[in-house]
C-alpha cells in the first residue's frame, strides 16, 4: 500500500496524510498477516514506532520514514515448493527483526 491504513499509530488522525479508511476496511475484510506502506514520513517517527499490530493480528509496517527506516528486508519462508501461505515472515528494519509465525 502507499498510504497507511486509518486508525493506527502509524497514520496521522486527520489532514492530507491521514490514514486511508478504505485500506483499513480491506484489512478488516481480508485479514492479511502483514501490510507494508510508507507515505507518512513523520507520524511514525514522532510516535517512535515503525510497526503496529491490530487486534485482528495483522501487523502494519511503515518503512517510509524520514530516518534510518528507509527500507526493509522481508523474507517469507514456505513449508515447501507448492503454492501456499508462508509459514513464517521475517521483517528486518535497521537493527530490528519482526517475526510473524
Amino acid at each position: 500500500m502507499h498510504e497507511p491504513p486509518h486508525g493506527t499509530l502509524l497514520a496521522a488522525e486527520s489532514g492530507v496524510i491521514a490514514g486511508n479508511r478504505q485500506w483499513m476496511d480491506a484489512i478488516k475484510a481480508h485479514l492479511p498477516r502483514l501490510v507494508v506502506f510508507g507515505h507518512d514520513h513523520n507520524t511514525p517517527k514522532r510516535n517512535k514506532i515503525w510497526q503496529h499490530r491490530l487486534a485482528s493480528g495483522t501487523v502494519c509496517v511503515n518503512v517510509g520514514q524520514d530516518s534510518q527506516l528507509r527500507y526493509a528486508l522481508i523474507e517469507m519462508i514456505f513449508a515447501d515448493d507448492r503454492p501456499s501461505l508462508p509459514k513464517r515472515i521475517e521483517v528486518r528494519v535497521a537493527s530490528e527483526t519482526l517475526i510473524l509465525s
